[in-house]
């Protein structure tokens, strides 16, 4: 990628699945960027910026995405996503083949036939950490890694830092969108990752918990989306006020004399969709799959009108402003990544089969669409990292212990050919100081809620102290009620319990004031004798 930065096209691949051994194909890659689509008196041909004919690997998969990687380590943007009908090969292509992940030694750089085996995000993972190890002598670096899942239209987090809430299971995690106009998703847990070791492993983690069923089209049929996400943040220091002594080494922070530059901050954004498919082919005909059927073809269908909108756009000079993005949860997340500021790439996946001639026809059509959209980004200038490496630190053993590795035991693990962990930047001055404002804050709330439970205690003693004035000045019942109602006097009225078990919330209640009833004309008849025991009244001596 020459210019990463300059305005541009979505770029396009198109992959085709190998066929099987009783299968017939309908597909023909005529050159190295034009594909034939064709069955009997219908014969089609579309243009993209590459083609992958089925006995194609994953180096020459990654070629397109290798481009974007690269863009990202210089601070831009960068989207990859894997389109198509079910069971074409789209997770294949994202991760790679289960024997690279089910090997024994993760520690260990993979190279060879094993390296063969790897889908564009490991093959991203190694790009970016050489990256980090080139640079790490002038450069601090802080990566960090997220991992979500879209199922039925309910964000999901796979790296959760602690067990999740049902609650929130139930209604996912929101978006949110800043002041700035980014989105983002509430509660997504951020880890910090210092090699690939470390986020090999999370994957392997995150992907244990993805949902998969098996169908008619596909054995394992991916249920969900997923978005793996990887933010490279980079430091440098000026070279021409920076000393030998305030140059960025493994961990440490600039002298203050160094002037520091912007903090440069690139996102790769990593999807693997769920594949579309017709319920009666599939057998998702009721229950669960069905359901979870519709709500894939949905948030495809919302993905398919935001491109067609984008595309008309383009065609019509800014025609046709409004953009569907809000119609699905997907289109929402891929809001920079379709049109805005992001490097991205689609690898459309395709079927040979005659039988899917319909779905790879719907498939060819949606990548041609995508072509015409363009792009325009710009390089990320952040002025502190997103997430206080402190606290960072604090999460990875979480997730560790959560993953059954000791969190003593990362530090511990062996190294690869090259130092990943040299170069990651200690807490920014203005995170620590972000971080003590928050504690702070937190134990204000704590006194607050403190001093609410003592007033509520308080509240009740003197409810109770009220509801026992009758007995403690002898009374008869009811003439403190009706002293107060003439007097216009506040008073607590005795709590009830609830349903719950509690007691109802107290409540401050005024008494109405009551006219003096009016003279009779006839003389009223005497009031009967007062009881025996003394009879004391408001504001008048003792009788």
């Amino acid at each position: 990628m020459a210019d990463p930065g300059r305005p541009r096209r979505m770029q396009v691949v198109v992959r085709a699945r190998p066929p099987v051994s009783a299968e017939t194909c309908c597909l023909a890659a005529t050159s190295g960027r034009t594909l034939r689509l064709c069955r009997p008196a219908d014969t089609r041909e579309f243009r993209f910026d590459q083609v992958l004919a089925g006995d194609a690997d994953q180096d020459q998969a990654y070629a397109v995405a290798g481009g974007i990687v690269a863009s990202v380590c210089e601070g831009y943007n960068g989207t990859v996503m894997a389109y198509g009908q079910t069971g074409t090969g789209k997770t294949h292509t994202v991760f790679g083949t289960g024997a690279f992940w089910t090997r024994g030694d993760d520690a260990q750089e993979p190279t060879g036939d094993l390296m063969a085996l790897a889908g564009i995000l490991p093959r991203s993972l190694y790009q970016i950490f050489g990256f980090v190890h080139a640079h790490q002598s002038t450069t601090q670096f802080q990566i960090t890694v997220s991992f979500l899942e879209i199922y039925r239209e309910r964000v999901t987090d796979l790296l959760p830092a602690q067990p999740p809430d049902p609650e929130v299971l139930k209604k996912g995690l929101p978006i949110r969108e800043s002041t700035s106009g980014r989105l983002f998703v509430e509660g997504l847990n951020r880890v910090v990752v210092t090699s690939p070791v470390e986020v090999l492993q999370l994957v392997r983690r995150g992907a244990q918990g993805r949902v998969q069923r098996s169908t008619n089209a596909n054995n394992s049929s991916s249920r969900s989306h997923v978005l793996f996400t990887v933010t490279v943040e980079q430091l440098a220091v000026d070279p021409l006020s920076a000393t030998s002594s305030s140059v960025s080494t493994a961990g440490s922070t600039p002298e203050p004399t160094a002037r520091r530059l912007p903090i440069r901050r690139g996102e790769l954004c990593i999807v693997d969709l769920a594949g579309n498919e017709r319920i009666r082919k599939s057998g998702s005909e009721c229950g669960v799959r069905l359901e979870e059927a519709k709500k894939i073809n949905k948030s495809i269908s919302a993905l398919g009108n935001c491109i067609a909108s984008l595309a008309e756009r383009q065609r019509e000079g800014g025609g046709r402003p409004h953009v569907p993005f809000r119609d699905s949860q997907l289109t929402r997340l891929l809001t920079d990544a379709l049109g805005g500021n992001s490097n991205t790439a689609l690898i459309a996946c395709v079927s040979p089969d005659p039988g899917d001639f319909d779905e790879t026809l719907s498939t060819l059509v949606f990548a041609r669409r995508a072509r015409a959209v363009r792009v325009n980004p710009v390089v990320n200038q952040v002025d502190s990292f997103q997430v206080p490496l402190s606290a960072a630190r604090r999460k990875l053993d979480v997730n560790m212990s959560l993953a059954g590795l000791r969190p003593s035991a990362v530090g511990s693990m062996p190294k690869l050919d090259r130092d990943w962990s040299s170069g990651l930047p200690d807490v920014p001055k203005g995170d620590r100081e972000s971080q003590r404002l928050e504690e702070e804050a937190d134990a204000l709330r704590e006194h607050i809620l403190a001093m609410q439970h003592q007033l509520e205690q308080s509240l009740g003693e003197a409810c109770s102290m009220a509801n026992t004035t009758e007995l403690a000045l002898g009374l008869a019942p009811g003439e403190v009620q009706a002293a107060r109602a003439t007097a216009g006097v506040y008073y607590l009225p005795k709590p009830r319990a609830t349903a719950g078990g509690g007691r109802q919330k107290q409540t401050l209640l005024q008494a109405p004031r009551r006219a003096p009833p009016a003279a009779s004309k006839q003389a009223a008849a005497p009031p009967a004798p007062a009881p025996a025991r003394p009879v004391f009244r408001i504001g008048a001596p003792a009788a």
